[in-house]
């Protein structure tokens, strides 16, 4: 038994021939005879690089492993396998989420619950905004101490969870949308400006938005 033959067996498991092809095609979609199996294991024929891929895509594993690393053909497939894992990455950054646009006027915590159908969206890469997010307008000069101006489109990534120390965050405060640092000092929360000629906050409740992550502003 040779050591692609090796590999294809060790994969096999317990299972028969038969169990094997039926396994193999429900996972990736492609058919290899339960008869072609044998004889990849038994030396009888060699796999064709396309029937490898098929074996390697159901264990899960890289196209290299079925070779010895002292194969001239080891170097070659590796080679493979990186760029098709490269390949893989690029097509995991490229996808492409549609974050919901909403007035600061509508902004709520549960808005994105049940959105309205007239809703905009803004297209960003999944790599960068993999959960549950929102973009805000923003119209007037509300949030000035933090730098925000109307007109700035506001990102904002909803948290299952207390948000870290330092943070900087969008949520309501009664009926006010606010954006602040968060802090908590003797057990209380404190909101700060960046700009500290403004004051802090110290509201005994508030309802969180999200996680402030980004910011565009159109200059024309």
């Amino acid at each position: 038994m040779n050591s692609i033959g090796k590999k294809i067996d060790h994969i096999r498991q317990d299972l028969s021939y038969i169990e094997f092809s039926k396994a193999i095609e429900k996972k990736t979609g492609y058919e290899i005879s339960p008869s072609s199996l044998h004889k990849y294991v038994t030396g009888q024929r060699k796999p064709s690089f396309k029937m490898l891929e098929i074996i390697a895509t159901y264990a899960n594993v890289p196209i290299a492993s079925f070779f010895e690393e002292n194969n001239e053909v080891y170097s070659k497939v590796k080679k493979l396998d990186q760029l098709k894992l490269l390949q893989k990455e690029y097509h995991e950054l490229s996808k492409i989420k549609e974050i919901p646009i909403f007035d600061m006027n509508r902004v709520s915590p549960t808005l994105l619950e049940n959105p309205p159908q007239t809703t905009l969206y803004y297209p960003l890469p999944v790599a960068v905004y993999g959960g549950e997010a929102l973009a805000v307008r923003i119209t007037d000069n509300a949030m000035s101490d933090m730098g925000i101006e109307p007109g700035d489109l506001v990102f904002v990534r909803k948290e299952e969870s207390e948000p870290q120390i330092g943070k900087t965050i969008l949520a309501k405060v009664k009926e006010d949308l606010i954006c602040k640092r968060y802090y908590v000092k003797n057990n209380l929360i404190v909101l700060e400006p960046m700009d500290l000629k403004y004051k802090s906050l110290h509201p005994h409740e508030l309802q969180m938005i999200g996680v402030v992550t980004k910011l565009i502003r159109d200059f024309e």
